[in-house]
């Protein structure tokens, strides 16, 4: 049943109720067909969580300009506003797909729908894990460690979760080892990266020894063994080796020596304490010659006469020692007893002398004892110079 009817003011509308009970209207000013109203475009782009969204949705086949735009029903994505203009602004907070209808109505009032779907997503990673390596410990030289070192890792990805990891636990390294490398490889939605850092560790320092002579040898003088340093590491390397130095003795090469090894580095920077050695060189003493018997003779003699010490001393190779110039004689209380081989001194010099150089090694000292020896034994030591405990003796009972 059409008929005439007014919809907005001054616009003019044939218009029939359908059967189904919804009404139909045509025409424009009694004249042609209804404007029918298209909203574009048919379809809204997805957006991206937490990225700006710039769109517009336009009008066209209305009556009369301009066209207002309002969401009618359904969820826009929160974050995201439709403006009365048709445009689209902010960035969306949450993921998830969003349905709603959008009508677009003209300046009089003609309006028309059109439902939509916005899908937001989480961003895209590109990107793959950042791994970044924490390393504690004392650095020496050339990369070496020289104290325990851990090694601990930082794994981060802004854009998505990590979803595996492989080696990048801690690691705790408390004893020397070669380079080895530790490797920490992880994996995001922008892909696997892996890093691999190299570990070297040498704590213990170099092993120096002093050859060649020994702790509290004794040596004869012309036959004294080179001392010499030897230095080792098992883990860098030597850097540096040992130097020797000597000191002690005279001037003619007996007494006590101290052999030092120092100054060995190895690679690592690891410094090696000072070794020492202590050895002492004698000369070949042949004993006192007559009139002065050797130990365990016990020899007589008497109390405030000059005894000549009579001696000759050689290197290990027999070659007399000729530069002798100074010597030290002293005396000891001894007990006396009986039943010891006794020989009485049968030569006496005239009061005391210095050191005599007899030639070929042969030497004199002419001691001159006290009247107070008498009725008491002595041990005489004659000290050339050969270090502590090296002094030569003989035997003394003295008579008045």
């Amino acid at each position: 049943m059409p008929l005439n009817h007014r919809l907005l003011q001054e616009v003019y509308y044939t218009c029939g109720l359908k059967a189904d009970g919804t009404l139909r209207c045509w025409g424009n000013n009694n004249y042609g067909q209804a404007p029918v109203i298209t909203l574009a475009p048919d379809s809204l782009p997805d957006a991206t969580l937490g990225a700006a969204y710039a769109q517009n949705i336009t009008a066209s086949g209305g009556s009369a300009t301009p066209y207002t735009y309002s969401v009618v029903s359904g969820t826009t994505p929160t974050g995201l506003a439709l403006h009365s203009d048709g445009t689209w602004s902010g960035a969306p907070t949450e993921i998830g797909a969003f349905e709603f209808t959008v009508q677009a109505a003209d300046a009089n009032n003609l309006a028309a729908t059109q439902d939509y779907r916005i899908l937001v997503s989480a961003p895209l990673d590109l990107i793959p894990p950042v791994i970044t390596p924490q390393i504690a410990g004392a650095l020496g030289q050339n990369g070496w460690y020289v104290s325990d070192v851990t090694l601990s890792w930082t794994v981060t990805d802004d854009e998505s979760e990590i979803t595996s990891t492989s080696g990048c636990g801690p690691v705790s390294i408390t004893s020397d080892q070669a380079e080895t490398a530790y490797t920490c490889t992880a994996t995001s939605a922008g892909g696997t990266s892996s890093i691999s850092v190299p570990i070297k560790r040498d704590a213990t320092p170099p092993v120096v020894a002093v050859t060649g002579v020994t702790e509290g040898s004794v040596y004869i003088l012309g036959a004294v063994p080179a001392a010499a340093c030897s230095t080792t590491d098992a883990m860098s390397g030597v850097g540096t080796n040992a130097a020797l130095s000597l000191t002690g003795g005279t001037a003619l090469g007996v007494g006590q020596f101290t052999a030092t090894c120092s100054g060995a580095l190895d690679n690592a920077g690891n410094a090696a304490d000072p070794v020492s050695v202590h050895y002492n060189v004698t000369f070949l003493f042949t004993g006192f010659t007559s009139p002065v018997d050797n130990p365990p003779v016990m020899n007589i003699a008497k109390a405030g006469q000059a005894v000549p010490l009579k001696w000759r001393i050689t290197d290990a190779n027999g070659n007399p020692i000729t530069d002798l110039t100074s010597v030290t004689v002293t005396a000891v209380n001894l007990p006396c007893q009986a039943g010891e081989t006794t020989d009485p001194i049968e030569e006496y010099a005239t009061g005391e002398s210095g050191l005599q150089n007899l030639g070929d090694g042969y030497y004199q000292w002419n001691w001159k004892t006290p009247k107070s020896y008498a009725n008491s034994c002595k041990t005489m030591r004659l000290d050339l110079g050969e270090g502590v405990g090296f002094a030569h003796i003989a035997l003394f009972q003295f008579k008045k």
